[in-house]
């Protein structure tokens, strides 16, 4: 039989994304693995307040809960919508020091929606680029070779009709 508290114990392999038990210990490895950043990072985040491995090893290593890697990935998410490190280690900040649950929800949800907003604009962004590089592919599809000696005083016809006369900004640098 097992131990439950030995780091390796049922710990979960790469291909898992969940260890297979709360109460699973998980090395500094195995945690960055299922989390998908590198031990470099959890040991910053460590730094900073933002994780508390558990207990430690014998040999001294950092020993995470399940626990930890949700938080990990919650700092993880937070930080995809926005939010600064430094924002995040404040909100908790004060919601450990007792502060007042509803105000510091409220203050939460406030920036929950601003980085939605932000997120939001982002993506339009992105999908603006991603027309923009398939109108940059297109026109640069269409390039067979002709006799113009120099592309930037004599190729331009091809993008022209390609394009209906506007330039991709992808290729604005180049042409």
């Amino acid at each position: 039989m097992s131990d439950p508290n030995r780091p390796d114990a049922g710990a979960a392999d790469a291909s898992e994304s969940e260890p297979a038990s709360p109460d699973v210990l998980l090395k500094i490895g195995d945690l960055a693995r299922l989390a998908q950043v590198t031990p470099r990072t959890v040991r910053f985040y460590e730094d900073l307040g933002l994780l508390q491995p558990d207990s430690r090893s014998e040999g001294g290593f950092r020993l995470y809960r399940a626990a930890q890697l949700h938080r990990l990935r919650a700092v993880l998410a937070l930080k995809d919508v926005g939010f600064s490190l430094d924002d995040i280690r404040s909100y908790r900040d004060l919601a450990s020091e007792g502060g007042m649950a509803f105000g510091v929800m409220a203050r939460l949800k406030e920036r929950l929606v601003a980085g939605k907003g932000q997120l939001r604009a982002r993506i339009e962004r992105l999908e603006a680029a991603m027309v923009d590089l398939e109108l940059a592919e297109k026109v640069l599809g269409t390039c067979h070779g002709c006799d113009a000696k120099k592309y930037d005083t004599e190729c331009h016809d091809c993008w022209k009709q390609v394009s209906g006369g506007v330039l991709p900004e992808a290729l604005k640098a180049v042409i």
